[in-house]
């Protein structure tokens, strides 16, 4: 084929057809439409773990919540004896150093004294086992505060006779009070004989418990 009739032809310089058959390269056209979205592809394996990131800062402080209920009152009650017998001069404290139990930790042996560690109302008993050589007046006392005076203190008049052989007589006093918290009781004795008075104290004992009561 001559170059003259590829030139009037458009044909490519290597055509050797006539009539020419090449594909001529037209130019570019406009891009069309983008396709439909295939289907999703399956989930890929899951990646290692990420290194910690820093904590965060510490958040605003939440409301206080209700008041719960209250829990229960522990059990409040002693007893304790004595062990020597004690000669009673004038007013004298009676010692009760044998303590025997002491649930609520409220009575102390070392100084014959009960104090109180909830508000409530409590029952107490001295038995007092007396001896002497003459008639005696005195009184039992369950102190409050070491205060005579004290409107829940409690006192017993006794006259002691002595029989005609010498021997033991026990005294009891009882009696209940309403106590705050620290509120102390102790035992005593007011002695108005000028002779020979004792408490004996192996047959004597001091005891107490609060009842179970919403105060």
């Amino acid at each position: 084929m001559s170059s003259n009739y590829r030139k009037k032809h458009y044909c490519c310089p290597h055509c050797c057809s006539d009539p020419c058959c090449c594909h001529l390269k037209g130019p570019r056209g406009f891009r069309g439409p983008a396709g439909v979205t295939g289907p999703t592809g399956l989930t890929g394996r899951v990646g290692p773990a990420g290194a910690t990131g820093p904590t965060g800062a510490t958040g605003a402080t939440g409301d206080i919540g209700p008041t719960g209920p209250t829990g229960p009152v522990p059990f409040s009650a002693f007893r304790a004896r004595g062990i020597n017998t004690q000669t009673i001069t004038a007013f004298d404290q009676v010692i009760f150093p044998n303590e025997l139990y002491d649930l609520a930790g409220e009575y102390d042996p070392t100084q014959s004294i009960f104090v109180a560690t909830e508000d409530g109302v409590y029952q107490f008993t001295t038995n007092l086992a007396i001896t002497a050589q003459q008639d005696s007046f005195f009184v039992i006392n369950l102190i409050v505060d070491d205060n005579l005076s004290d409107p829940q203190s409690s006192f017993l008049f006794q006259f002691y006779e002595p029989p005609s052989i010498q021997q033991v007589q026990s005294f009891v006093l009882t009696s209940s009070m309403f106590l705050t918290t620290g509120r102390n009781v102790r035992v005593r004795v007011d002695s108005f004989t000028t002779g020979v008075f004792q408490v004996v104290g192996f047959f004597s004992y001091f005891e107490g418990a609060r009842f179970p009561s919403p105060t």
